[in-house]
């Protein structure tokens, strides 16, 4: 009995180390010096560059918000190369010609971010080697723009967004995997997000349901043991 015992624990504990743990980060956002929520990174086991996976209003990322007629959506990702941060703009059904130019300066990571993906070719560019980069996006019908930077670690980092230009565009917002902040249209207030929390594992539902039942099992037996 006592194999049966510790056979049905290791299979549990294969189990969760089969399935993994998804590490969910709390951010902090402000815009012009206001405290605005806290989101929380989407996470999977895909890559930042595989993840965003964003080519015209038609896709989506696999693990992110959903596109919106004329809006800016901002969030952070981790997945198998670290976290991510990711931002889409999208025209949709509308055919006018849209512009967003930003400044994006990361501080305080101990990994060294870079461009991991650039919707079209040199809009999004890491302008020095002190982790400034400049998005200078322009879209039309029917298809998006934006980019992704990473990785981005450690406790202390902030990633800032000085707004230079916008046109055609309606709403910004930085999303969160159970929220959204609305953001200003404003060029003379700053964006920043600052890492709220260290990584938390959490486990994932399929986990917790694989664990729930190899206890159950246990209590079975136990059970049974005690009937006889």
């Amino acid at each position: 009995m006592k194999k049966k015992l510790l056979s049905i624990l290791a299979t549990g504990l294969f189990l969760i180390g089969v399935t993994g743990i998804a590490n969910a980060i709390t951010i902090s956002v402000s815009q012009g010096g206001n405290i605005l929520g806290n989101i929380k990174s989407y996470s999977g086991n895909l890559s930042g560059a595989e993840n965003y996976d964003w080519y015209n209003a038609k896709n989506h990322v696999h693990n992110g918000p959903t596109a919106v007629e004329k809006q800016g959506q901002i969030f952070f990702y981790e997945g198998s190369d670290g976290l991510s941060f990711n931002t889409i703009f999208s025209s949709v059904g509308d055919n006018t010609i849209s512009k967003v130019e930003w400044d994006i300066t990361i501080a305080g990571s101990t990994s060294d971010p870079s461009v991991l993906v650039t919707d079209d070719q040199c809009e999004l560019t890491e302008s020095s080697t002190d982790n400034v980069f400049e998005g200078r996006w322009k879209y039309v019908q029917y298809l998006g723009d934006g980019g992704t930077i990473g990785e981005i670690s450690g406790n202390t980092w902030s990633v800032t967004i000085d707004p230079v230009f916008y046109d055609n565009i309606t709403s910004l917002k930085a999303y969160g995997t159970s929220n959204s902040i609305s953001l200003n249209l404003d060029l003379n207030k700053k964006i920043v997000f600052t890492i709220a929390n260290s990584s938390a594992p959490v486990p994932e539902p399929a986990t917790m349901l694989l664990f729930g039942t190899g206890l159950a099992g246990l209590v079975g037996i136990k059970l049974s043991k005690k009937k006889k």
